[in-house]
């Protein structure tokens, strides 16, 4: 992935604070600092660099109804089009329409801009004999392209775009953004007359057509290649029947997601997209993946999404399990010895039943801690060294050091209460 800064000047508690985007992303710190805002922030950009549904945006602004031009999209230009449309973007996602979003994306390794012309054709009557319609002819730097049109013009030309700025950017090609909110698990086989009034371009609208993609099936069981995982997670399965969504027990009992465990609930989205279409990646923005997790379940999904990256995946996250981020360092120190010694890597993984994709590499990794400035007050986001023993928790191991000393401190009242009544 090319260097991307996300630059923020004022975003809810946000201000004058910036951070890096990688292929994982770890947000971490005390809750109401703005966190989730991050979060969303690096959502907008990969929705407007891979969504179909964000391609007509990005066409309209370059486009607009013209049949046939040119245009030059540089990194300045893009950033200046993310820096104008992540207010009304954010605005719709939230809920809010009073909320500012002053925010740059920068991309000072962009490289040469992309030179544009396109050239709508219409049909032939030979292809309007094979119900082929009109086509647009799009050249970017010389490399010259004829498509079918979808839907117009703009919005074909838009999702071009898209594509190229998904290698150019991210250096492969990515399928979708898909956003999972927290508390999505309430929407899970919801009644439709309850999820129609949902605002579409809402955060919850957004993840309804999400998981509606990823409960529908493409492939069969047999060519996911995390089905061994869906099913340690969930000690079954997870199946889309007639519409509705179930958890399938070893036994063969069928329950309707909507009265499984809250668990798997949360989780299901994802081991839905797993399952269903384990080949298409994506960059996927999840809230808390411990969420109502036993300390258990979250170290066998923090390995499921460790597969998910080392498969082409992109993660960006929130997090306050000390135990979910005890186990992202573990994959990390797995990374490390992956790269020293793959003989011993491997020997670990087999004797421990853990695929050989269980690892984090380090490189691809950015931790970023949220607090506030003992002075100013103003929320600073830290960005933790990724070590070769893994991530600094020093806000986990503040609070165990504290709950430690008061520990100590009752036990003692304890003791001398009992001892007086002897």
């Amino acid at each position: 992935m090319k260097k991307i800064i996300i630059d923020i000047h004022k975003f809810g508690p946000l201000q004058e604070v910036s951070f890096q985007v990688a292929p994982f992303m770890v947000f971490t710190g005390m809750s109401k600092l703005g966190k989730s805002y991050a979060n969303y922030l690096v959502y907008y950009l990969f929705a407007t660099l891979l969504n179909f549904e964000d391609a007509t945006r990005l066409g309209e602004h370059f486009v607009g109804k013209n049949t046939s031009g040119s245009f030059t999209l540089s990194g300045d230009l893009l950033s200046t089009y993310l820096h104008d449309n992540v207010t009304a973007f954010m605005r719709a996602l939230l809920g809010d329409p009073t909320i500012e979003c002053d925010v740059d994306f920068l991309f000072p390794e962009f490289g040469e801009p992309l030179h544009v012309t396109y050239q709508e054709v219409a049909a032939t009557e030979e292809d309007i004999e094979k119900r082929l319609g009109y086509t647009v002819n799009i050249s970017i730097n010389g490399k010259e392209e004829s498509r079918n049109i979808i839907i117009n013009t703009t919005y074909t030309v838009g999702v071009y775009c898209q594509t190229e700025l998904s290698y150019r950017l991210l250096e492969d090609f990515y399928y979708h953004a898909l956003i999972f909110p927290p508390a999505n698990g309430a929407l899970i086989n919801a009644d439709y007359t309850l999820t129609s009034s949902i605002n579409r371009d809402g955060m919850y609208g957004r993840f309804l057509l999400d998981n509606n993609y990823c409960t529908s099936i493409k492939v069969t069981d047999e060519l996911s290649t995390y089905l061994n995982q869906i099913k340690k997670i969930t000690d079954g399965d997870v199946v889309t029947e007639e519409g509705k969504e179930f958890l399938v027990l070893d036994g063969g009992e069928h329950v309707n997601m909507s009265a499984a465990a809250s668990s798997i609930k949360e989780i299901s989205p994802l081991l839905f997209l797993l399952k269903n279409h384990s080949g298409a990646n994506a960059a996927i923005c999840l809230e808390e993946p411990e969420a109502h997790l036993h300390p258990s379940m979250q170290i066998q999904v923090a390995d499921l999404i460790a597969e998910c990256i080392n498969n082409g995946f992109l993660f960006h996250i929130t997090t306050h399990s000390d135990y979910f981020m005890d186990r992202l360092n573990q994959l990390i120190k797995l990374g490390n010895i992956r790269k020293k010694n793959e003989a011993t890597f491997k020997e670990y993984c087999a004797a421990n039943g853990l695929s050989e994709k269980t690892f984090l590499d380090g490189d691809n990794v950015k931790a970023y801690f949220f607090h506030r400035d003992d002075e100013t007050g103003k929320v600073v986001i830290e960005e933790l060294p990724v070590e070769e023993g893994g991530i600094p928790m020093k806000t986990f191991y503040e609070t165990v050091e504290k709950m430690r000393k008061q520990d100590e401190q009752i036990d003692e009242m304890l003791y001398s209460l009992n001892a007086s009544d002897q």
